[in-house]
């Protein structure tokens, strides 16, 4: 698992948050966004600024181009963010980083 990420701040949109269950004073987010290898990524964090910064206890975020791809469904099981975003609804929310993923892309 990685220690952190390299970019100083993430350019993302939340899907979801939820209480830690390991500590009820943190609040965790699911966040969209432009990826670096593929067009979508996905990762949960604490970090207020929606920076990618997680620890050996978490996943490594998801990289996709569709939202049917079997590592999304994977992550979202993996990470009990299933229960809070389904495949379907994360289809629907792809329009709005668009604009982020084309700019990234130039």
């Amino acid at each position: 698992m990685n220690e952190s990420v390299d970019h100083p701040k993430a350019v993302a949109v939340v899907l979801a948050t939820r209480v830690s269950a390991g500590s009820p004073k943190r609040l965790e987010c699911l966040c969209l966004a432009p990826g670096q290898r593929r067009q979508y990524r996905l990762y949960s964090t604490a970090n207020v600024d929606l920076v990618e910064d997680y620890g050996p206890e978490d996943l490594d975020p998801v990289e996709f181009d569709i939202a049917s791809d079997i590592a999304v469904s994977t992550f979202l099981i993996e990470s009990f963010w299933r229960v809070h975003v389904s495949p379907l609804e994360l289809e629907r929310q792809l329009h709005r980083i668009e604009p982020l993923v084309r700019s990234s892309a130039n």
